[in-house]
């Protein structure tokens, strides 16, 4: 997504221009109205440890990382408070709820296709300032994000990792790095 409310290019936010199809994280091309399906799927914490297994056999990490010109408070600020995350995430402006804290919850609208769509995630662990754990809808999955923040005095070292399909991980790296150029874009504005 972009500042400014814009989409990152590579996170499927369903089409807004109206029509067409995207691809999830996974390359897999996918209907906007799938992301009515998001809203049905089973949480992280319902997952069983075989399904675990399997996902850690079967992935790799796609990492990208940032340095951005702003202190890592201002870089913390611009990742988390709601009025930031609509603008990197492409929420309605004024959509984003957050419980910023671990076992918390965060939620957004969106409007793919013209049809508002709530999506919804967890704070899986914060350490304000060094580390944030959530989780995002992905298709009928929930993928893990880890977001570190390394303080290198008036600049912030930034690192976003997920693990996703080996076929999934240039995708997830470009998405990643998106995102973490419109958090820097935000923070550097601060």
């Amino acid at each position: 997504m972009v500042a400014s409310g814009q989409p990152v290019e590579g996170i499927d936010h369903g089409d807004r221009s109206g029509g067409g199809r995207s691809q999830d994280l996974r390359g897999e091309p996918r209907p906007c109205d799938e992301f009515r399906t998001m809203l049905q799927s089973k949480p992280p914490s319902s997952r069983t440890t075989a399904q675990e297994d399997i996902m850690s056999e079967n992935t790799v990490t796609a990492s990208a990382t940032r340095v951005i010109n702003a202190s890592r408070d201002k870089v913390w600020r611009a990742e988390t408070e709601p009025q930031y995350f609509e603008q990197w995430f492409g929420a309605k402006p004024g959509s984003v709820k957050a419980d910023l804290r671990s076992g918390g919850t965060w939620s957004a609208t969106v409007t793919p296709g013209g049809n508002e769509v709530e999506l919804a995630g967890s704070y899986v662990e914060v350490t304000e300032n060094e580390k944030l754990v959530m989780t995002i809808p992905n298709g009928p999955e929930y993928v893990e994000v880890t977001i570190t923040f390394i303080d290198l005095g008036d600049r912030t070292e930034v690192t976003s990792s997920t693990p996703v399909p080996p076929e999934a991980r240039e995708i997830a790296e470009e998405t990643a790095g998106s995102i973490l150029d419109a958090v820097a874009a935000i923070a550097e504005s601060l």
